[in-house]
């Protein structure tokens, strides 16, 4: 009987299955340039060019790409990079933020810059969503009206572990004395933005950074702009890889 590994065992299927079923494609991470995570992929592109699909860093979306395939009478192979239920990848995290607020940007022409690579976090993926969604929406909703607001989101290794993660904006600023309440419930900064806030937006956004054990604050100047930074600990070996 023969001996082959996993890898080589899937290769083969692959491959087989590819050959007989032209509706067989296969779409992930780094599949054409590294074969996959595990080479799997490895070769499948020369031997069946067109069939082979580079995708960014968006695991639910590439799943979403594959179940609408299915649907549609397709037969996709998924490989995802890393997914689970404890890490989540916060280059994903932010692109899914930026995408619900695509129509927002786009309709006021904001420009949008990301660090290379975000780290991966051990989080909530859910709510890490509601963190970025609440700071990017309140860069568009809190714009400049008299310039283009650009937002810059990056990240930084904290000197004693962890990661320190913010967002900038070109807004309208906050004024300092009203810097240490913003993250209070219900604070709004003044009369002028009380119409276009619950209150409710930046204490969300402390109550998740500090159940993730970290913190978060924000510097800012009236008429130039505002940094939020929030902080969250390192992965530990082995729990993401």
């Amino acid at each position: 009987m023969k001996t082959i590994s996993y890898r080589d065992g899937l290769r083969e299927a692959l491959h087989e299955e590819m050959a007989r079923d032209d509706s067989v494609f296969v779409i992930g991470e780094d599949v054409i340039i590294h074969g996959g995570p595990y080479a799997v992929t490895q070769g499948i592109e020369e031997r069946f060019p067109g069939r082979i699909f580079e995708t960014p860093i968006a695991e639910a979306g590439i799943v979403g790409v594959g179940v609408g395939a299915a649907m549609a009478g397709m037969r996709p192979v998924v490989e995802l990079m890393y997914l689970d239920f404890v890490t989540c990848a916060m280059d994903e995290v932010v692109n899914l933020a930026l995408a619900e607020l695509t129509y927002q940007l786009h309709s006021i022409d904001a420009t949008v810059d990301i660090a290379d690579r975000l780290p991966v976090v051990l989080a909530d993926e859910t709510r890490m969503g509601q963190v970025w969604r609440n700071l990017i929406g309140n860069a568009v909703k809190y714009r400049d009206p008299n310039r283009r607001l650009h937002i810059k989101i990056g990240v930084d290794e904290k000197p004693g572990g962890g990661w320190a993660l913010h967002i900038s904006d070109t807004g309208i600023g906050i004024p300092e004395d009203q810097l240490r309440k913003v993250f209070d419930l219900y604070h709004r900064v003044d009369e002028k933005r009380k119409a276009d806030s619950t209150g409710l937006g930046l204490a969300m956004v402390k109550r998740i950074v500090e159940q993730h054990s970290g913190e978060v604050w924000v510097i800012s100047r009236v008429g130039e702009g505002s940094t939020f930074t929030f902080t969250l600990p390192h992965c530990q070996p082995g729990e993401a890889s």
